[in-house]
């Protein structure tokens, strides 16, 4: 079987006879072929609504229903089916800083998943982001709504709600962060958070997702019948990897990039030069006002200085005059 084929789709004999026999439970099947991810190309009527932020910028692209639904059905509680959270495109800005955690709607997993800041990166030539990657507890379920029964172990999310029963199981690749006992049964796994991490770049100043890195392990859970002897390597409730998927999104179209490096790297230089040059000319022109200031004092105290004198003259002549009319009436 190639890997192709095996993801996608082939023909079944065990699949073509529960085709035939859905249309009598009034179940159709929506695929053709069985594959593990046969439905992603099959066509779906699926929708999701966002907000567009038109009202409240602080709730743009949070998604409000799916499927025309405002609430979910997958689990027990209220909470846990409240539809809420991010559809990965946009973030409001508000909440884009180092202590916050953001929240992406995750339409596969029926839920909502947070993300935490883990560091800033430059994501393309001069590009900055701040990177939010989903925490090494983010598949934890115990003391949780999402636990249906018995909770999985550490680090193993169940979807079995979100998939009609059936017993898959959501992980980091390789059991990443997941408990030991996980594990115990299986070799060759090597779990690397270089390798193996989920994270979204995010511009801070546009709230613009610029690319993700989504790294997810797909798993099932053996269901043995009791006293069952066909596959005894397998245990009760064992939990198999399938397969982990990898989709990354590490680069921007060129028109899209030089867009963004304009709205957040040129516009913040021109406001540093802006400022800079606003700040160089106030000053520029306080010591002008200044200069001129003084400058203006100065000559009002020459002239008043003038006038003065000018005032003080024909006291001075009359003395004079005075003085020599008594010297010569002496002599």
């Amino acid at each position: 079987l190639k890997a192709h084929d095996y993801l996608f789709g082939y023909d079944d004999p065990l699949f073509e006879t529960y085709k035939g026999l859905s249309k009598y439970i009034y179940r159709p099947v929506p695929i053709n072929k069985f594959g593990v991810l046969a439905m992603r190309g099959a066509e779906t009527n699926d929708s999701t609504t966002v907000r567009t932020g038109s009202n409240d910028l602080d709730r743009i692209n949070i998604v409000t229903r799916v499927n025309g639904m405002s609430s979910l059905n997958a689990w027990d509680n209220d909470t846990c089916n409240m539809i809420d959270g991010s559809d990965g495109g946009f973030f409001p800005r508000h909440l884009l800083n180092r202590t916050n955690t953001l929240y992406l709607f995750h339409k596969d997993m029926c839920r909502k998943v947070p993300l935490v800041y883990q560091k800033d990166v430059e994501f393309q030539d001069g590009v900055m982001a701040m990177r939010f990657h989903l925490p090494a507890n983010g598949y934890d379920t115990k003391g949780t709504c999402y636990c249906k029964g018995s909770c999985p172990p550490k680090g193993v999310f169940d979807i079995s709600p979100c998939a009609e029963g059936a017993p898959f199981l959501m992980s980091f690749p390789h059991f990443m962060n997941a408990e030991p006992k996980v594990t115990e049964f299986l070799e060759g796994l090597e779990p690397d958070p270089k390798k193996h991490d989920f994270y979204i770049d995010i511009q801070p100043m546009l709230g613009f997702t610029l690319g993700t890195v989504t790294r997810i392990q797909i798993n099932i859970q053996v269901k043995k019948a009791d006293n069952d002897v066909i596959l005894p390597e397998f245990k009760n409730n064992m939990i198999l990897p399938i397969l982990w998927l990898e989709v990354t999104a590490d680069s921007l179209p060129e028109d899209l990039y030089n867009l963004i490096y304009h709205s957040s790297v040129t516009v913040k230089v021109v406001q540093q030069c802006l400022k800079w040059f606003t700040l160089a000319a106030s000053v520029l022109s306080s010591v002008c006002l200044i200069y001129f200031i003084l400058r203006k004092a100065k000559e009002e105290k020459i002239k008043q200085t003038e006038i003065e004198n000018n005032k003080m003259s024909p006291c001075l002549s009359s003395s004079s005059a005075k003085i020599i009319i008594t010297n010569l009436t002496s002599v």
